[in-house]
């Protein structure tokens, strides 16, 4: 699976642009604020088909324009697979193979990529609505019915906070918020019980040896003392009515995975109040490649990396291991102005050229992908 090329028309920086992506590893280079970044979320806009910086995709039309229109071929075991996306302040149209879209989960499924950034560390000690929307992209984009219950979780409770604004008790709602709820929060556990192990593994592969040791946990609000057993509706409900008052008062339901975190520790200590800068970034590029390991398993394809300057400030060894995880993907797009860098650890890459919203492709000698 790969990306075998990308057509801009006012997305972003970009009036029109023409790409196309021969070689495995392609370098977005250029000085800062020129449109690298851009072209990555471009990239990442036709797998995921939304932008992970803007909340609205109105943000992603070019300044004075009236639409952006994105267009990539995607080849999946030698078949070509074109993509049209029209996006405009009336609403949005997109097709595969001259076709309506049928799913986005699923071909977000089929053609998945990672997105790598400095901001990643945002994940560590952000809010924990960060923390579960990440996590909740994730499950859906593994499995469709994560993401139907997640939307049945989500409607519902929008309908149980209504009825409390309006002075009800909400309880109407609180069976089928118990049912959605439990599913989600024992799909949450299960999946971090999957990869902690391989997450811990990856951690000692950026750590010295005698660190603080890396661990993921689930905290259940207001349940903090849970163990490990599963959330049954039963408990679910009860945790409900013992805060009924509290949302009465509050107009808003307190209790459930909405409310949920998703804890980053070194040893039994949360990263957000007591890992240093470089620590924090080290402890999500270990979980960025546990999660890259674990969708290749579970979709049955690596993805494809999409890596916007996560290089600097880190020493040799570091460098070198995140370089050797993107060897393992399909493809790359590094967005980066240090080239001598990428140069030194990859060798044979495409590069562009970025300058002023327009990319240029320059002369080099490239592995081409077989």
């Amino acid at each position: 699976m790969r990306l075998s090329s990308l057509h801009l028309v006012h997305f972003r920086s970009y009036a029109s642009c023409d790409l196309a992506f021969p070689a495995r590893y392609n370098l977005f280079t250029g000085a800062n604020g020129q449109g690298k970044t851009n072209l990555i979320e471009a990239i990442y806009y036709c797998s995921a088909l939304r932008s992970f910086r803007a909340h609205n995709a109105q943000d992603c039309i070019q300044h004075g324009r009236p639409f952006f229109h994105l267009q990539a071929e995607w080849e999946d075991d030698a078949v070509r697979h074109d993509l049209a996306i029209h996006h405009a302040p009336s609403g949005r149209t997109i097709r595969l193979d001259q076709k309506p879209l049928p799913s986005a989960r699923r071909h977000a499924r089929r053609f998945p990529v990672l997105f790598l950034s400095p901001q990643d560390t945002a994940l560590a000690w952000g809010a924990p609505a960060l923390r579960r929307d990440w996590f909740d992209r994730l499950l859906s984009l593994m499995k469709d019915s994560y993401g139907e219950t997640l939307a049945s979780y989500e409607k519902t409770l929008r309908q149980r906070n209504r009825e409390l604004k309006q002075g009800g008790t909400g309880e109407l709602w609180n069976g089928p918020l118990a049912e959605a709820g439990c599913r989600l929060v024992n799909a949450r556990r299960s999946f971090l019980a999957a990869v902690r192990t391989r997450f811990q593994a990856a951690f000692h592969r950026f750590f010295e040896p005698g660190e603080a040791v890396g661990d993921l946990a689930y905290l259940i609000r207001h349940d903090e003392d849970r163990g490990p057993e599963p959330l049954d509706e039963a408990r679910f409900l009860e945790r409900l009515a013992s805060c009924a008052a509290r949302d009465r008062a509050t107009a808003t339901t307190g209790f459930g995975p909405h409310k949920d975190d998703f804890a980053f520790l070194l040893g039994d200590r949360p990263v957000r109040e007591h890992a240093s800068q470089g620590q924090t970034r080290l402890f999500v590029y270990a979980l960025q490649w546990t999660v890259h390991e674990y969708l290749a398993r579970a979709l049955g394809r690596r993805p494809i990396l999409l890596v916007d300057d996560i290089f600097s400030d880190l020493d040799e060894k570091r460098t070198q291991l995140l370089f050797e995880g993107l060897r393992e993907a399909p493809q790359v797009f590094i967005a980066s102005a240090n080239e001598v860098l990428v140069r030194a650890w990859l060798g044979d890459y495409e590069r562009f050229e970025i300058r002023g919203g327009s990319a240029q492709a320059m002369a080099r000698p490239v592995h081409v992908l077989e």
